[in-house]
């Protein structure tokens, strides 16, 4: 078990350097043999840590504009969650739900893209990822809103607090430019 688990950890260790350094091989490589390790793990422990690199998968899916494929395999991801989603750290947690947020956003399915951003609002974020989400959440609310089509009197009321939560930061001017064309 100790040597599946070392295995399984250097895998992601691998994959997330070829991921961040655009290796599109070496990502495909790696990814593949976590997907036939899957199949062969028996403890709870190897299979949540291959789960957990279903978010590679799925980032590596989105890197490589494979749009189709990463929608499989959200849904995928969605089927599994709750087996894990107790256990997960929450950076994971953020990760995966910002992932799926990414997917059902992409792919134009705006009502579970604000059901996901709901997910990542209504939890305790990690701090660092606290100040990402200050800045850059309340836009992504408004507009995730407006393509799902919220009525107009509130999305005004969305509009104010997100204007009232970034109004001290240069974001507001490119906010502004973006309403007012």
């Amino acid at each position: 078990e100790y040597a599946a688990t070392n295995y399984i950890n250097s895998l992601n260790n691998v994959l997330i350097s070829s991921l961040q350094t655009n290796n599109i091989t070496a990502s495909e490589y790696y990814l593949k043999k976590l997907d036939e390790l899957h199949a062969e793990l028996s403890s709870e422990h190897d299979k949540k840590q291959a789960f957990i690199s279903s978010l590679f998968g799925l980032k590596y899916l989105f890197q490589t504009k494979n749009y189709a494929k990463a929608n499989t395999l959200t849904h995928k991801i969605i089927k599994e969650l709750p087996a894990y989603e107790n256990s997960l750290r929450l950076i994971d947690k953020t990760d995966f739900y910002a992932n799926i947020f990414s997917n059902f956003f992409y792919a134009g399915n705006y009502h579970k893209a604000v059901f996901w951003l709901n997910k990542i609002r209504n939890f305790e974020t990690p701090k660092f990822a606290k100040e990402y989400f200050y800045n850059i959440f309340p836009i992504t609310y408004l507009i995730t809103h407006y393509e799902a089509g919220a009525d107009k009197e509130f999305l005004n009321s969305l509009f104010q607090s997100t204007y009232r939560k970034i109004k001290d930061t240069i974001l507001v001017f490119k906010l502004e430019t973006i309403f007012k064309d």
